[in-house]
């Protein structure tokens, strides 16, 4: 190793974050691993939005002040969420019906129809979906409190 060992020690490290980091970016492409649920977003610039532990990675960097946040981000990217698609999906003896009177409640109903939630466009960036959920506090929250028409 020579003089320089810690230089050396330290090359070896991050060399080893970087493949390991890699293959899980490698992994997470597949759609066996991804699965049918989960959404799919991109940056600002329109790259895919892929998983990274660098510097909190994408979506903790973005929504990480608020525990709160981070959960409903998570809820919603992966479809596990308090609603009427996921009761059913599981056979959990709740409402599969929205709010709003749809009688399905999925998270794109949520994203992109329910006059309940305040949204302009479909959230396609992280970006955007940062911005639809701090606009709608409530949404893929555990809370009992659901929006009333006109407040969104």
């Amino acid at each position: 190793m020579g003089r320089r060992m810690a230089t050396t020690l330290s090359w070896l490290r991050r060399d080893a974050d970087a493949k390991c980091e890699q293959a899980w970016i490698n992994s997470f492409r597949s759609p066996k691993v991804q699965g049918h649920n989960y959404l799919a977003l991109q940056s600002l610039k329109g790259a895919d939005v892929i998983p990274s532990a660098v510097k909190g990675g994408p979506w903790i960097s973005r929504f990480g002040e608020s525990p709160q946040l981070i959960a409903r981000t998570v809820r919603c990217i992966t479809n596990h969420a308090p609603i009427g698609a996921y009761y059913e999906r599981f056979n959990i003896p709740e409402t599969t019906a929205c709010p709003c009177g749809a009688s399905r409640m999925t998270r794109w109903h949520i994203l992109a129809a329910c006059r309940l939630y305040a949204c302009k466009t479909i959230p396609s960036t992280l970006h955007g979906l940062a911005a639809f959920l701090k606009d709608n506090p409530g949404v893929f929250s555990y809370t009992k409190t659901r929006p009333h028409a006109g407040e969104g």
